[in-house]
């Protein structure tokens, strides 16, 4: 797939280096500024997580589980992407979010499958069950060359456009909220359009890759990225712009960004910063001051000396005024130790690395949050967790540290698949509650003896052993007596004694010298309960 000057200007994001020729314009040229910045997306999913089974939207919101097999793949459009099997259905559901009913919306995702596939009803995303009205996705047919939009309500949009060429394809589903789907392919105007009713409510969970319920259905067969949702119906420059600049969201148009990314760095640092606007000056400051007309003109990358954190701040100007918001990026010396996967929730279980670029070292660590000493735990290669824990490393050499204590948490993330709804959680556990053992439903956080689902169900507090579990108990009354074979005879009940219109609740003819009547509605609807027996002529 071949993109525009500006969609490879705009990957840059990717590279080590960027030379000034490419980024800033020459002097004394004059344009007009550049265009206001773009609306910010709800969700972004970038899957830059490396490893794990849990991947977040750039705000830190939305976390995903990766199902049966799904991962991450360096061989995204802009950086790492997510693999996905239709064979063994991998898939990633985020569960009941983005419900998105009754507004305008819309979502831009990247996808490429195998040359030649013949995968049929492969879905990029979904909010939606199988046979039901509700809810929308987008799915490929490759099997014949279709792309199908749904926006709720049988407001469908059919493309005919084969996207099994083994390239990367960009498709985005708008809609506006009046009842239309439109479905864009590849940038330009859209490809398909629809009209039916608006997006109505769905009690399924929103996936990418399969529809709702796992194991998923209709599954994806290939790698998906930059999956995008914007709380608006975003016009057609606004494709354009996604389009040729995979990686940046419309917010980004005049982004300023850093290579290498924040954190640690072995001193000195190559440093190079970089914009998508191309009309203005970056300028930049390395104490962490504001960047102002007068500081350092950015022309090429540099070297930044990295002994202790060195915060860089940097700001495009254009004709003496800032044309974008100041960015910020900080680094800290490399310690000489890495500890692996940088993600630091994990569901079910997370394998642990660490790496040291010294030789002849011994690196110890330990998984209480303790210092690593002489004589705690040799690293001998990568080990899972289970459970939430703070690694703390450090490397040793003829027993004597060498390095400082590198230390990283990791969370476990648990998805709760019971009945028990979120806001209960939350009013007993806190907002944290998804990182909570003692937010499972057969957890028992009171020790009580009573589950956290048999809590809820009681409407008891999970947290307090002295609430106990609620007992109803009624007295049922028998009502026995004598009677003679042959005669009829009616039982009456009242609520009080002087009670001049009792009730008949049963009448019979004897069968036998003996008869029992139990009223089941006393002590229930009515109670107290006095009762008559009287026997007809």
């Amino acid at each position: 797939m071949n993109l525009p000057f500006a969609g490879l200007l705009a990957r840059i994001t990717h590279a080590l280096t960027i030379t000034a020729a490419l980024l800033l314009p020459l002097a004394g040229a004059l344009a007009s500024p550049p265009a206001p910045q773009g609306p910010i997306p709800i969700a972004h999913w970038r899957f830059e997580e490396g490893s794990g089974t849990v991947t977040r939207d750039t705000a830190g919101l939305h976390p995903g589980t990766l199902l049966n097999g799904a991962s991450f793949t360096n061989a995204g459009i802009a950086g790492s992407g997510l693999a996905l099997r239709a064979d063994v259905g991998g898939a990633v559901v985020f569960g009941d979010i983005l419900p998105l009913t009754n507004t305008a919306f819309s979502i831009s995702a990247w996808f490429k499958t195998p040359p030649g596939d013949t995968t049929p009803e492969a879905v990029v995303f979904a909010k939606h069950r199988p046979w039901s009205d509700n809810g929308y996705f987008v799915l490929l047919n490759s099997g014949t060359g279709t792309i199908t939009a749904y926006g709720g309500n049988n407001a469908v949009a059919h493309a005919n456009t084969p996207v099994n060429d083994g390239e990367w394809h960009h498709v985005v589903l708008v809609i506006p909220g009046n009842g239309e789907v439109r479905l864009h392919i590849d940038g330009g105007p859209p490809k398909a359009t629809g009209s039916g009713g608006t997006v109505s409510l769905s009690p399924a969970d929103f996936m990418i890759g399969g529809m709702d319920p796992p194991p998923p259905a209709r599954r994806f067969n290939g790698v998906i990225d930059e999956v995008q949702v914007y709380d608006s119906a975003i016009d057609q420059p606004a494709i354009d712009f996604l389009r040729a600049n995979p990686g940046l969201h419309l917010a980004q148009r005049d982004i300023l960004g850093f290579e290498p990314a924040a954190g640690p760095v072995v001193s000195p640092a190559r440093i190079s910063i970089f914009t998508t606007n191309t009309l203005g000056q970056i300028r930049y400051t390395t104490d962490g001051s504001e960047p102002l007309i007068t500081s350092t003109p950015y022309t090429s990358p540099f070297n930044l000396q990295v002994t202790a954190p060195v915060t860089v701040r940097a700001r495009v100007f254009f004709n003496g005024f800032p044309v974008s918001e100041i960015r910020s990026v900080t680094y800290s010396p490399d310690l000489g130790i890495r500890i692996l996967p940088a993600e630091n929730l994990f569901t079910n279980q997370v394998t642990v690395t660490l790496t040291t670029r010294f030789n002849e070292v011994i690196l110890r660590y330990t998984t209480d949050g303790s210092e690593p000493l002489p004589g705690s735990t040799a690293y001998n290669g990568p080990f899972n967790l289970t459970q939430s824990a703070t690694i703390q490393a450090r490397a040793f050499l003829n027993g004597f540290p060498v390095t400082e204590v590198v230390s990283r948490t990791y969370t476990r993330y648990y998805v709760f698949d019971d009945a028990i709804p979120a806001a209960w959680r939350e009013r007993f556990f806190g907002p944290g509650f998804s990182t909570d053992p003692r937010a499972l439903g057969d957890a028992d956080p009171d020790g009580d003896g009573s589950t956290n689902i048999q809590e809820f169900l009681a409407q008891t507090d999970p947290l307090d052993p002295t609430s106990g579990l609620r007992v109803h108990v009624r007295a049922v009354p028998e009502l026995r007596f004598a009677t003679i074979p042959g005669r009829t005879y009616r039982i009456l009940r009242a609520t009080r004694v002087d009670d001049p219109n009792p009730a008949v609740i049963a009448e019979f003819t004897a069968t036998g010298s003996e008869h029992l009547h139990v009223d089941q509605a006393a002590g229930r609807d009515f109670n107290p309960a006095f009762y008559l027996i009287e026997h007809q002529p």
